[in-house]
């Protein structure tokens, strides 16, 4: 019994131990299940917390050299962050999508250049969404240059709406990134803007870019953020002309656009009428406190300066030579204190570039024989290009593939110029017709031909690769419609000899007068190499029979002296052929090519003055001529009072270009004159005490000898020239004086092309009180009486007498007119004795005056014009 409870017991001990043994065990299993659960719910914890943690953007954007994407991705978190892949897809086409594995980790603010991970070639005038995904499944959205499938915010506008024609305007694009799906864009880019000139009245209006886009992209646009761009557009047009900017996004949506407008408002309208009126006062419109004009009278203001006055251009005007003088421009002193609110002033000229440095001018004309005989500034796109000098018949382009390719900035001096790629070329029948002859017809006989010496030619060149073989490739040469060489009678300038590779990359100018072999040409070689993508200028001088010249860049470089017979370049058989690339029909130059210019019958020399130098450092580009601009407050003798109001140092002006003119005679012509402002921002607040004056002085430096037009009322399209400031509290004192004891005289000139009649009814001057009181009018007498202190003596037989039953006598095109007025009161009337019942002479005092004249001319049109004459005094 004792050994069967023993086993029992034993069995059951073993059973418990069993029993606790698996108790334990799915104990320590279930604590290992619950370890393991509550770890990956801390990993879980953790990763979600880290994908909070997570941030990443595409910081930049661009397209390589190649083609190739490249751009930036910064980790802006505050984890590691691994890139798994990117995916492009071109914008509107969904089969275009293409996976890039990364697979990269970036450390906290660390970046990833995409072009190591992402070989993607791109177009850069396409549009592109991307999507990046991160390990922990985080996915961002970007576009380059592209905007999405939705509109934009888009505004545009113009500062300032309204301008004077040939002032500048700028057009702010603005561009809000309102997305919904808050993806940033990528290298936003503006399009060009389209510019509308449809509802301008004249064929001239337009709008020249000046500078813009402003930035050319922004890198990332985020959602909410606005990007800026700006253009800067100098307008010209007519009174009234519009011209509207259409601004949009590349590869935008074509809707999805923004538009502006400017509107045009000449310092002086047109006259409606072909009479023209020119007085001591503007034309149109009244009250132009804010400008004005350089006038060439030089009465009560310091000496050797003009007149500086809101008077309107009187007569024909003149010219300043600005390489001669400096001219300073003062304008009346009064009692008045003016105050000129803080802004933007404008002097703004009309002028033109004489052709050449003085050292290359002819002296009269009599003495041609320096006269530049063809000029190609080679800065427009047009066919034939222009001679400027107007003496030969211009050059023509090849057509098709093989015409040279324009282009409008680069040159020497930033100037326009052409490309040649090695199959293009200018061609041409070189003529000059004598009608155009700067001398006597003799002297233009032999101008389709070179023959005798001397000659010169001049031109710019660059060659932006060096030439790897020993080919000849002509920049320019004359013959006889024969490209070959030998027994060719020739004048040329090329690179290279076509053999010798020492050779390669030198400027040759040769000159074969007897196309009798090798023997007998002339051959100057430049020192260096130049095919050195710099722009070099090269002088070819043939001052002998035999004998050539050759300066590179101001510097003589060769001399050759060949003997033998022949001292023509007959070229003229047929016709003389000018080709420009090429010889005619091979050895084309690849390269740019620029102001190619040609004497005839001189060659240019050193001595006494330095031509070649002269020519050398002529610009004809950004920086034709160099100016300094000042403008100062100075007491009522002249002395400028420091500081100066504003001042422009060194001020570059561009080429006009005055074609070829004879002499000084022609510098009334007005075609020749150009506007060009000179722009003068942020000037501070100016108060010009009363005695003192307004001082505006214009400082040649150096370039070629600029030329200015003053007080010329026959321009049309901004008058002559003059500076415009901020409107002041009141206008400056014209020159303009009346004595009100004495009869009133205007002296107006009918610059127009008819002649005109005056009416009594409507001619009135007009006296505005510029404080308080009355105002004062008078009525116009008499038109040029030949009556002396007694002009308004109506009596019946005397012709120039005005009335309610007699118009004025006729005044024809170009002739001047006196208007004579009774003495002003404050109720006009032609009888002063009658007191109180007629009105009360004007006081002594400062007025803004205004004279209104009313006619009609011979064709018929009737006319009233409103003269403002500006502020005078009127005295006792």
């Amino acid at each position: 019994m004792k050994k069967h409870r023993g086993l029992s017991a034993l069995v059951g001990s073993v059973f418990l131990v069993a029993v606790v043994i698996s108790s334990l065990s799915y104990v320590t299993y279930s604590m290992n299940l619950l370890g393991n659960f509550s770890e990956s719910l801390i990993i879980e914890e953790k990763r979600q917390k880290d994908k909070q943690n997570e941030a990443f953007e595409i910081e930049s954007v661009t397209i390589n050299p190649s083609n190739r994407l490249d751009g930036v991705v910064l980790n802006t978190g505050q984890v590691p962050l691994e890139i798994k892949s990117i995916w492009i897809e071109e914008d509107g086409i969904p089969d275009t999508t293409k996976k890039f594995d990364i697979n990269t980790v970036i450390a906290p603010g660390d970046q990833f250049d995409l072009i190591n991970g992402v070989d993607y070639v791109m177009d850069p005038l396409k549009g592109y969404k991307l999507k990046l995904i991160s390990g922990r499944g985080e996915v961002q959205s970007f576009y380059i240059n592209a905007v999405g499938d939705r509109s934009l915010y888009l505004n545009s506008y113009t500062i300032p709406e309204t301008v004077s024609t040939a002032f500048d305007t700028t057009i702010l694009f603005t561009v809000t990134n309102n997305s919904t799906n808050n993806a940033p864009i990528l290298n936003l880019t503006p399009s060009d803007l389209d510019v509308d000139t449809s509802l301008c009245a004249f064929t001239g209006c337009s709008a020249v870019k000046v500078s813009g886009p402003t930035p050319t992209s922004y890198p990332s646009l985020k959602s909410g953020e606005t990007a800026i761009f700006s253009w800067v557009y100098t307008i010209s047009g007519n009174n009234a002309d519009q011209i509207t900017f259409e601004a949009s996004l590349a590869n935008g949506i074509t809707s999805n656009i923004a538009t502006s407008n400017v509107r045009i408002k000449e310092v002086e309208s047109a006259l409606t009428s072909g009479t023209a009126l020119s007085s001591l006062g503007l034309d149109d419109p009244p009250g132009q406190n804010d400008v004005l004009y350089f006038h060439m009278e030089t009465n009560n203001v310091p000496s050797t300066t003009y007149q500086l006055s809101g008077t309107s251009p009187e007569g024909s005007g003149t010219y300043l030579d600005l390489d001669e003088i400096d001219p300073s421009f003062f304008s009346n002193n009064s009692t008045s204190t003016v105050t000129i609110p803080t802004g933007t002033w404008y002097v703004a000229t009309r002028t033109f570039h004489e052709n050449l440095p003085d050292s290359l001018m002819y002296v009269s004309d009599d003495n041609h024989d320096n006269s530049v005989d063809m000029i190609f500034h080679l800065d427009s796109n047009t066919n034939p290009l222009v001679d400027s000098t107007g003496n030969t018949n211009g050059l023509d382009k090849c057509s098709g593939n093989a015409s040279p390719t324009y282009v409008s900035l680069g040159g020497p001096d930033n100037s326009p110029y052409y490309s040649f790629d090695g199959n293009d070329c200018i061609d041409s029948v070189w003529d000059m017709d004598n009608d155009n002859c700067p001398g006597p017809d003799s002297d233009c006989e032999d101008y389709s031909d070179i023959e005798d010496f001397p000659d010169s030619t001049a031109l710019w060149f660059r060659v932006p690769t060096q030439y790897a073989d020993n080919s000849r490739n002509v920049i320019i040469r004359w013959d006889d419609n024969d490209s070959s060489y030998s027994n060719v009678e020739r004048y040329q300038i090329h690179m290279g000899d076509g053999s010798t590779s020492g050779n390669r990359g030198k400027i040759f100018f040769e000159v074969d007068s007897s196309g009798s072999g090798s023997s007998n040409v002339a051959q100057c070689i430049s020192t260096n190499r130049l095919d050195d993508n710099t722009w070099h200028h090269v002088v070819a001088v043939r001052n002998g029979a035999k004998q050539c010249d050759l300066y590179i860049d101001g510097v003589f470089n060769d001399h050759d002296n060949t003997g033998g017979s022949g001292n023509n370049v007959d070229t003229g058989g047929v016709d003389t052929e000018i080709h420009i690339g090429y010889n005619g029909a091979s050895e084309y130059f690849e390269g740019h090519i620029d102001q190619i210019m040609h004497w005839n019958d001189y060659a240019l020399t050193t001595s006494p003055t330095n031509q070649i130098s002269d020519l050398y450092n002529a610009r004809f580009g950004d920086t034709s001529s160099i100016v300094d601009v000042t403008i100062y407050e100075t007491d009522v003798n002249g002395v400028n009072i420091e500081p100066p109001i504003a001042v422009l140092i060194n001020q570059p002006m561009k080429f006009i270009d005055s074609g070829d003119l004879i002499d000084t005679s022609d510098y009334a012509t007005d075609s020749f004159y150009k506007n060009f402002n000179f722009t003068l921002s942020a000037v501070p607040e100016s108060v010009i005490d009363g005695q003192n004056r307004l001082n505006v002085t214009l400082a040649y430096k150096t370039g070629l000898d600029t030329i200015m037009r003053i007080d010329d009322s026959t321009m049309t399209n901004q008058k002559s020239s003059f500076i415009q400031f901020p409107i002041p509290n009141i206008s400056f004192l014209s020159f303009y004086q009346y004595d009100n004891d004495d009869i009133l005289q205007v002296v107006a000139e009918n610059t127009g092309d008819v002649g005109a009649w005056f009416t009594y009814q409507g001619t009135r001057a007009i006296f505005e009180n510029l404080s308080t009181g009355n105002s004062y009018a008078a009525i116009v007498c008499s038109a040029n009486s030949t009556l002396t202190n007694d002009e308004c003596n109506t009596g019946g037989s005397n012709t120039w007498r005005l009335d309610e039953d007699r118009d004025s006598i006729f005044i024809d095109a170009n002739n001047i007119i006196y208007l004579y007025f009774f003495q002003a009161q404050d109720r006009p009337d032609r009888n002063i004795s009658c007191n109180p019942t007629c009105g009360t002479i004007i006081p002594a005092g400062d007025y803004h005056m205004y004279v209104f004249i009313s006619g009609y001319d011979e064709k018929g049109a009737s006319f009233l014009r409103k003269i403002d004459i500006g502020r005078i005094t009127v005295s006792d």
